[in-house]
């Protein structure tokens, strides 16, 4: 089993086969609504047992703040995704961003994300 929220038709917990991929897992939810932003998504990705998946808004250009963005809102951001997200919230424990360009010390984000999504980042 596997969970998909976000913006698909109908969030939820579904049974996956072995080889399925994100794509038919959105399918078993109905499929993505209007305001689905897929632009990252990886549709030929496996999905595994117990795996979460969020499908993210369309947004119109909001400033994610660093130091106080939920996971799903980091998540928008193109080319990070949960374990990033997850990587970034942890890291703000320990000292809060001073400057956007520290997103570069966490762990598997370098210049080309930053470059990205320089001007959708706030402190």
């Amino acid at each position: 089993q596997a969970e998909i929220k976000g913006e698909v038709l109908n969030p939820g917990v579904y049974e996956i086969d072995q080889d399925e991929t994100l794509h038919s897992f959105i399918e078993k939810a109905g499929g993505l609504n209007e305001d689905a932003d897929c632009s990252s998504c990886a549709f030929l990705s496996k999905i595994t047992h117990m795996s979460v998946v969020v499908i993210p808004k369309k947004t119109l250009n909001e400033k994610i703040s660093l130091n106080s963005a939920s996971l799903e809102q980091l998540m928008t951001l193109n080319g990070i995704g949960q374990s990033k997200a997850e990587a970034i919230i942890e890291y703000r424990k320990n000292a809060s961003f001073q400057s956007i360009d520290e997103i570069m010390n966490v762990k598997g984000i370098g210049e080309k994300i930053f470059e990205k999504n320089k001007d959708r980042l706030a402190l």
